[in-house]
């Protein structure tokens, strides 16, 4: 992907369990960044299938956060099975900490 100059991205594509679910183009969650801030990808173990997700840490200066990027296709019903992914995937989110090394 091009990015803007000064950004840099970090991407989960389209999984291939979902390209089976759903019959459409394109899929799959970015995430934009400035240069200067350092991204890691993060490793939930939750797979949901309701929902594409992207788990990362981004780290500036002496401050970090961790972000959850989520898109849920607008054509799809909202079902309990897209609740309790994203409660499970909240749920390893809550017990996750973040550690600085300066």
């Amino acid at each position: 992907m091009a990015c803007p100059a000064g950004y840099k991205s970090l991407d989960a594509p389209l999984s291939s369990s979902a390209v089976g679910r759903r019959k459409q183009r394109g899929g799959g969650v970015i995430l934009l960044y400035k240069d200067g801030i350092t991204v890691k990808r993060l490793s939930f173990s939750v797979t949901p299938s309701t929902f594409e997700v992207l788990d990362a840490q981004m780290t500036c200066a002496s401050s970090a956060l961790i972000i959850i990027a989520v898109y849920r296709s607008g054509g799809d019903p909202v079902s309990s099975q897209f609740f309790d992914e994203l409660t499970a995937v909240l749920e390893k989110l809550a017990t996750y900490s973040v550690v600085l090394s300066l």
